[in-house]
């Protein structure tokens, strides 16, 4: 079963584990939802797209791409 996961309204590794978020990821276990994130670390989230960069496609939904702020 996927479980959808509202990220915290600051995306960083104090607030979020990122290796178990790509564990979860690669899983299929987890969707994102990035809604209520106004702030997040850019080295957080350099870790967790980097290993999903090569197939973006295949986790864009997951990844919660569509529901990330501008």
């Amino acid at each position: 079963m996927t479980e959808i996961l509202r990220l915290p309204e600051r995306f960083d590794g104090t607030t979020v584990d990122v290796d178990a978020l790509v564990a979860q990821l690669g899983a299929g276990s987890v969707v994102l939802d990035w809604r209520g994130v106004s702030e997040a670390d850019p080295a957080s989230l350099r870790a967790l797209l980097t290993p999903f960069l090569d197939r973006m496609e295949e986790f864009e939904d997951a990844l919660g791409v569509m529901s990330m702020p501008e």
